[in-house]
């Protein structure tokens, strides 16, 4: 006898799903902050929940663009570098003159070029995508002092002002920022043939290749998004002190790349979404705003970090095996 499959069946199942992909996250999240709670007066404040937002904001925006390189079954290494460049562009274009909407437009763009620059070179020369953004990392962040001498650029732009300190409807504009870019990839990567060709090539590059879908166009499209938002992020991040640094978010990639596992993205491409990656994010927002709170010292957070993110490749490796 054939089994009757109803809406409220299949929206049981979606949910179950749901609950099981993002279930432990959240539950993590929870747990987290109870322990935060308990342990800082200042945790549970809402000047303390601004200070999350902010910090997810920029950083969220880097690890969406993540979302679609890991997706694709290629890191991104290159983002935090291409950040720094854009930050460091868009501080001498304010010397120069430009204001306003037109230094995001600037910002966007050099993420742009990178992307493409990334492209090119995994495209046409074959080399391995980490290698090859760990490579470009180096020239992007050597542009960036290049240009500015070393130095620290000061952008007091209004624009600026406004990203960095505007609210709209009560939530911060930075938040706005990262909310927009995650439904915009979430819906790119879910609903356009170009984000089932993401998932199909990061799943098998030789299957997706023998079914017709054009490798090398997906995968310099993926690292021009990736760009893109690392170009935005730089934006965000020079809103926080009004300042464009040449070694902004040096270092600070693991902490994306380990939000992006937490959220259930696989290392080897293929499987994983944009909800997964906020979900992570949040985690390791809620983690790091507590470590501060405590003032633990900067040592001990890499070192609670690091561990953090080889668990999660782990956690990654036993998932990959059961779903075989």
């Amino acid at each position: 006898m054939e089994k009757k499959v109803t809406f409220g069946s299949r929206l049981a199942g979606v949910g179950k799903t749901a609950l099981s992909s993002y279930g432990s996250v959240l539950i993590a999240v929870v747990a987290l902050s109870l322990v935060w709670a308990f342990s800082s007066p200042y945790f549970l404040t809402a000047a303390n929940f601004k200070n999350i937002g902010v910090y997810m904001s920029a950083s969220g925006i880097i690890a969406a663009g993540i979302t679609v390189s890991m997706l694709l079954g290629g890191l991104d290494l290159s983002q935090m570098s291409i950040m720094a460049l854009s930050g460091i562009v868009v501080g001498t274009a304010f010397k120069a003159g430009v204001h306003g909407p037109v230094l995001l437009l600037v910002a966007v763009c050099v993420g742009v070029m990178g992307g493409i620059v990334n492209g090119l070179i995994m495209n046409y020369l074959r080399i391995d995508p980490i290698i090859t953004t760990l490579g470009t990392s180096l020239m992007f962040r050597a542009l960036a002092y290049i240009i500015s001498d070393g130095n620290m650029i000061t952008v007091s732009d209004s624009f600026i002002k406004w990203i960095g300190r505007g609210r709209v409807l009560g939530l911060p504009v930075m938040m706005l920022f990262m909310i927009i870019v995650y439904v915009i990839i979430g819906v790119v990567l879910k609903y356009t043939r170009f984000g089932r060709n993401v998932i199909s090539v990061g799943g098998s590059k030789e299957a997706a290749f023998l079914s017709g879908i054009n490798v090398k166009k997906t995968r310099a499209i993926a690292f021009m998004i990736s760009g893109s938002c690392a170009g935005l992020a730089s934006l965000l991040y020079i809103a926080q002190g009004y300042v464009a640094q040449p070694n902004q978010g040096n270092g600070a990639d693991l902490d994306c790349i380990a939000a992006v596992i937490i959220g259930g993205l696989s290392v080897a491409g293929g499987k994983g979404n944009v909800i997964g990656t906020l979900l992570g994010m949040l985690f390791f927002a809620v983690l790091a705003n507590g470590m501060s709170l405590l003032s633990m010292d900067s040592y001990a957070q890499q070192l609670v970090k690091g561990a953090l993110l080889l668990t999660a490749v782990y956690i990654d490796i036993v998932r990959n095996k059961k779903g075989k």
